[in-house]
């Protein structure tokens, strides 16, 4: 069964982060703990930080999802420059039928992101994922907890 392949291409945090997943989600608990790492050696932190690594899971299991067994991995690179964490994952699948559930997993990733963009090239579909380094909202705030009393 193939393995996860990651690596940082520097020790400090602005180095590049690139990670080659094999179609099999049972990989997917190693990425996230992989970008999550990355993520946090740049300087993300908190609610953000879980927004990043729930965006790259989401993202990445759509990815294995239209991936199959079909035409190579799925690749999460990430990059840190000019106070931004930008993630984008690449996989070379075929999309459903339903146009619906894909519209509903970049929704949620835009909710989770600064700026999300997907791009359809070449029989690849690339999903780019931007954080701002120096923002502070998450989605916490965008939709904060309906539970608990209201007075």
């Amino acid at each position: 069964m193939p393995s996860v392949s990651c690596r940082w291409e520097s020790t400090s945090p602005t180095g590049n982060f690139s990670c080659e997943l094999p179609t099999d989600p049972t990989h997917l608990r190693s990425v996230r703990r992989m970008v999550r790492d990355w993520a946090a050696a740049a300087g993300m932190h908190g609610d953000r930080l879980d927004d990043l690594v729930l965006a790259v899971d989401e993202a990445a299991s759509s990815g294995i999802e239209h991936s199959g067994d079909r035409r190579g991995p799925v690749w999460v690179d990430g990059h840190v420059a000019f106070g931004q964490v930008r993630i984008v994952v690449t996989d070379y699948g075929r999309r459903g039928s339903s146009t619906a559930s894909r519209r509903f997993g970049l929704r949620m990733i835009g909710d989770l992101t600064d700026h999300v963009h997907a791009e359809d090239c070449d029989g690849a579909t690339a999903i780019t994922m931007v954080w701002d380094m120096a923002g502070t909202r998450s989605s916490r705030d965008r939709y904060p907890s309906t539970t608990g009393s209201s007075k």
